[in-house]
């Protein structure tokens, strides 16, 4: 059997988004899971030179690798006394320093940090930068092709989508896995009911918790879909993972094991799931 070792952004962790689940084994189930991958080095919204470094590190320990490629742009890692640092845009760097500035071991080195990502956000509208982080990205993907030519790569973002990339003779235009998230958004009728957005705000000042519960952005229904078409895929020469997005039609996931904002607290949501298995 093939050793597999995985790479990339939130789409391949195997455990709950939500801080909430973050700790605990309940709604595990998640593609890289179902593969019996020997090694998951991916990390929730790191960027694509952060994925890069732990491939050139790891690579050689498997047989096989999959590396998902994240949003080429909007993004940066930093590595800091032992932490990931990570900023997938503005409101997130804000927000970390909300939080900063409310704990009780507060660290001022942390805080310049993110204050400093900030600045970088708005710095990368600019049109010039926008096209250098873009080119960089594209390099980036070919030397993971030159090091390790049977690799395999799978879109969480479409980078067709992403501006000043066209007709990218990089990286081809494929179905990303966030087109299942915003499938499973519709079927949940999330960020379109102006009475629920309402609902969950109540529960995050109550709570300060994200209401996403969802393993890798999506539900478990579409883990054990996505994993088969996973495993037909590596059977194939293709490099770029592609999907028909109405594979997924057929899921009926309960809106209640991936929306926090059904429960007053960590215990009650727990308890919900356990109970529905």
């Amino acid at each position: 059997m093939n050793k597999i070792g995985i790479f990339g952004d939130s789409f391949a962790v195997p455990h709950v988004t939500s801080e909430w689940g973050e700790s605990n084994m309940i709604n595990t189930i998640n593609w890289t899971r179902l593969l019996e991958a020997h090694g998951n080095h991916a990390s929730g919204g790191t960027d694509l030179a952060w994925s890069f470094l732990k491939f050139e590190k790891y690579h050689s320990r498997y047989d096989q690798v999959i590396f998902v490629l994240t949003n080429p742009g909007g993004r940066i890692t930093l590595e800091h006394c032992n932490r990931t640092i990570n900023c997938t845009g503005k409101e997130s760097s804000e927000r970390a320093i909300k939080r900063l500035e409310k704990s009780n071991n507060y660290d001022l080195e942390l805080h310049h940090i993110h204050s400093s990502l900030i600045d970088w956000q708005n710095m990368k509208t600019l049109k010039v930068f926008a096209e250098r982080e873009t080119f960089f990205c594209n390099l980036i993907v070919e030397r993971i092709k030159q090091l390790r030519p049977d690799v395999k790569f799978i879109q969480a973002f479409a980078w067709n989508n992403i501006q000043h990339i066209t007709a990218n003779k990089y990286v081809p235009s494929t179905t990303p896995l966030v087109d299942i998230s915003y499938y499973e958004d519709k079927i949940f009728g999330w960020r379109q009911d102006a009475k629920y957005i309402k609902r969950i705000k109540k529960y995050w000042l109550l709570a300060n918790e994200p209401e996403d519960a969802r393993v890798g952005h999506i539900t478990t229904e579409s883990h054990i879909i996505l994993a088969g078409l996973i495993k037909e895929w590596l059977k194939t020469d293709e490099m770029f993972f592609d999907f028909d997005i109405k594979e997924f039609h057929n899921i009926k996931p309960d809106e209640k094991k991936y929306n926090t904002a059904y429960h007053k607290s960590y215990e009650d949501w727990l308890a919900y799931c356990e109970m529905n298995k």
